[in-house]
């Protein structure tokens, strides 16, 4: 099967993944009372439910650096400020993250920000190639440190032995070593089939691998202060479940992972009232930013729109 075919079949496979995944989720809670659901949302303490909503933001802050390194990669930070690409990177990824493969997708917005700013759709390519890439590394390195640091919650879940956990958790990080070192050992142009590109600079690439880690690092901060009102479960624990979580979304090409999140961590802590708190963290890491970010385009759109107009008439 072609690659284009492949891409023309995505969606429809995105729509059966979410179907499963929700139909998987309420199999998992149909025995559970909506009182139940909200009491274990209304027992989350009010410091760990700031501590979630902090390391949420959190992360939108960091995701900014993955546009300004995008920024730099393609050669035009002197053509684009911080403010800009901050803009850009939380509408796109605000929008992006619950649309997915929609016409107001994370690349669609992107694109229309930075050709409003007068960058060629060459730069804007590479610099959603690299913040693609920085999210791959980020977590590619995030599961490496969560698997090699503890490998024994994703073994016993997975059904395999922890020791293969940690030696994937260990290529994950030689691969996420390797992408540096070729960056500052390869200068010359790689060719992928019609597309020609170099890598980053290796401070760049390690700034890559970094912020990418730091983003996914957050998150979890936010999954485990949330689950901690229904399990007892380390950190890693927790950690553990949110990367395979992850993988699994990733995996199921469904925008935001609904449903499949949710599957993951209810199946990881089987017996655990986990399902209120998972509602919580999707609601603070995708509802709300998915509001403020439509907010923030309309606005920008209707500026736009009054600025042409102003021009227009003059």
């Amino acid at each position: 099967m072609s690659r284009l075919r492949i891409r023309k079949y995505l969606p429809a496979f995105g729509l059966v993944a979410l179907v499963a995944a929700v139909w998987l989720v309420w199999r998992s809670v149909r025995d559970v009372s909506p009182a139940e659901v909200l009491a274990s949302i209304y027992g989350i303490p009010h410091h760990r439910l700031a501590l979630a909503a902090a390391a949420a933001a959190g992360s939108y802050a960091v995701l900014t650096l993955f546009d300004w390194i995008g920024v730099h990669y393609a050669g035009c930070a002197g053509r684009v400020s911080f403010r800009r690409a901050a803009l850009a990177s939380f509408v796109s990824l605000s929008l992006g993250h619950s649309i997915g493969l929609a016409p107001l997708g994370s690349g669609a917005v992107r694109f229309r920000y930075y050709d409003r700013w007068g960058i060629s759709a060459e730069e804007i390519t590479k610099i959603v190639l690299a913040t693609t890439v920085t999210v791959t590394m980020g977590q590619i390195g995030f599961a490496g440190l969560v698997l090699g640091l503890a490998p024994e919650p994703s073994g016993r879940w997975l059904r395999i032995d922890p020791a293969l956990v940690r030696i994937a958790g260990g290529a994950c990080l030689l691969f996420c070593l390797l992408y540096v070192v070729l960056a500052a050992t390869l200068r010359h142009p790689l060719r992928l089939r019609r597309w020609t590109f170099v890598l980053p600079r290796w401070r760049l690439a390690l700034a890559q691998v970094v912020v990418g880690i730091v983003n996914f690092a957050l998150l979890a901060v936010a999954m485990h202060q949330l689950l901690a009102v229904a399990t007892d479960a380390s950190f890693l624990t927790v950690a553990n479940g949110f990367v395979l979580a992850n993988v699994a979304a990733l995996i199921s090409h469904v925008p935001g992972g609904l449903g499949v999140i949710e599957y993951v961590i209810l199946t990881f802590f089987p017996g655990a009232p986990v399902f209120g708190p998972t509602l919580v963290y999707r609601t603070l890491y995708y509802l709300v930013p998915l509001g403020l970010g439509a907010l923030v385009f309309a606005a920008t759109a209707i500026r736009w729109r009054r600025a042409l107009r102003l021009a227009q008439a003059a």
